[in-house]
């Protein structure tokens, strides 16, 4: 049972000693988590039960961080339970009735720093090759409601902007390859074609249907040849040596008709040249022998050059002295088996592509300035048509020609035959045959001056 104590004041919600009670102080000062350092510290007691030993109360420490560092966040009011005599911290739950409902206060309601906002990229724009593709890049600012608006991109002007676009390649574009050589020329002589194996391949080199190399240049695949004139006639070789050094011997050739004008009765076998006859020497104690000079130089700096030098027969007498030699019948007494080599290959070293081009076609005026043109080709050491020519070096395919004015060469036996020419002339007359031929000279004059506008009929 409990003895009576007398009450501290006379306010009826004073507490009594060893009772727990409410008291409510209300302090209107601003809290120093505000920043103003002119606020006193308050504390305001709720729910507290006092002791003889001491009180507990929930008190209210100051606020807790912002939500946000930048467009508007809030920061909650914080409590603890704090034993009045001591001011020591106890756990939530020593303290008695309910945890006060806190206060929540907005803060830092500047705007956020500025920032890219970058989408995702585009879709390559070719499906093979060298393509590009893009992609959405704005400048972009939250604010305090925490909404996010597009900014002017001057207010990025310090960051690093991410790329709104870039090159892309999804795979190598197909392209056309030669996978064979020349055919042999259709014809046996004049001019035919030949053809050469040429397949689409795409990026792994996999054989691709044609439609696939469509924008790609394809490599000539048929191309003219010449297979030499077509003739009907004997052809032969030069005479072997004689069969006897001292004799009489005989001496033989080859005869071949070439038909490559397919004749059907061949070669006529009246003209067919003979392919054996006799032959003899004069003396055993003469020797004929073949003698070389030096070679001169090369008639290229690159690819099939030759190189030729002087090959004589001469008489090798029994004392040793040379002379010259004569030919019987178009042959040389010196054995041709024997015969050193005239020519020889020099500077085989590759070429590489030039430009090559056709002769000129006629001028297509005589006279007053024409034009004329020509073929002109890139073509490698092999006469295949390339494409590593300088196009710099390339020659002209066209050009002006003949560019004199003309001049009206003057007929001595163009006269006048009427007398009144004149009169012909003012009608009009000499666009017709019969007074243009009647009244020549006036007619001629008269269309060879600048001025001249007469359409001649028959």
């Amino acid at each position: 049972m409990f003895s009576h104590v007398p009450r501290i004041g006379t306010n009826r919600n004073t507490p009594y000693w060893g009772r727990p009670t409410s008291v409510e102080d209300v302090d209107t000062s601003v809290d120093p988590a505000d920043g103003n350092t002119n606020s006193r510290r308050s504390l305001q007691i709720i729910n507290r039960q006092q002791t003889i030993d001491g009180s507990t109360a929930w008190t209210k420490r100051g606020y807790g961080p912002c939500s946000q560092s930048c467009a508007q966040g809030v920061k909650i009011q914080r409590f603890v339970c704090l034993v009045q005599s001591t001011r020591q911290v106890l756990d939530d739950s020593q303290c008695v009735g309910p945890k006060p409902k806190p206060k929540i206060k907005q803060c830092n309601s500047q705007p956020c720093p500025p920032f890219y906002d970058v989408g995702s990229w585009s879709e390559c724009s070719r499906s093979c090759g060298m393509g590009r593709k893009t992609r959405r890049v704005i400048c972009r600012q939250r604010f305090a409601g925490n909404f996010t608006s597009a900014v002017m991109y001057q207010k990025c002007g310090r960051l690093s902007k991410p790329n709104s676009h870039e090159h892309c390649q999804i795979q190598e574009c197909a392209r056309w390859e030669v996978t064979g050589e020349w055919s042999k020329c259709n014809v046996k002589c004049a001019t035919g074609s030949q053809t050469r194996r040429t397949e689409c391949k795409d990026g792994e080199g996999r054989t691709v249907p044609e439609a696939a190399c469509s924008n790609a240049r394809r490599p000539a695949h048929v191309r003219q040849c010449d297979a030499g004139p077509c003739v009907t006639k004997w052809f032969v070789t030069k005479w072997r040596e004689c069969s006897s050094d001292c004799d009489r011997g005989v001496q033989r050739r080859n005869v071949h008709c070439l038909n490559t004008a397919q004749s059907s009765t061949g070669c006529p076998a009246r003209t067919q040249p003979h392919e054996t006859r006799t032959c003899a020497r004069t003396s055993c104690g003469i020797k004929y022998e073949w003698f070389a000079g030096k070679w001169g130089s090369c008639s290229s700096n690159c690819g099939a050059g030759v190189q030729e030098r002087p090959v004589v027969c001469l008489r090798v007498n029994p004392d040793g002295s040379t002379g010259s030699t004569e030919e019987t019948d178009g042959q040389l007494p010196c054995n041709e088996s024997e015969k050193p080599d005239v020519e020889q290959p020099c500077n085989t070293q590759s070429c590489g592509s030039r430009w090559y081009h056709t002769q000129w076609t006629e001028c297509t005026a005589s006279c007053n300035g024409g034009t004329r043109s020509r073929d002109v080709q890139c073509l490698d050491e092999h006469g295949d048509y390339s494409d590593l020519c300088a196009a710099n070096e390339r020659p002209r395919d066209s050009e002006r020609c003949n560019t004199a004015n003309c001049v009206s060469v003057h007929d001595p036996n163009c006269t006048d035959r009427l007398r009144n020419c004149q009169l012909v002339l003012r009608a009009r007359f000499c666009s017709y045959t019969y007074y243009r031929t009647m009244c020549c000279l006036t007619c001629f004059q008269h269309n060879s001056s600048p001025d001249s506008t007469i359409t001649f009929r028959k």
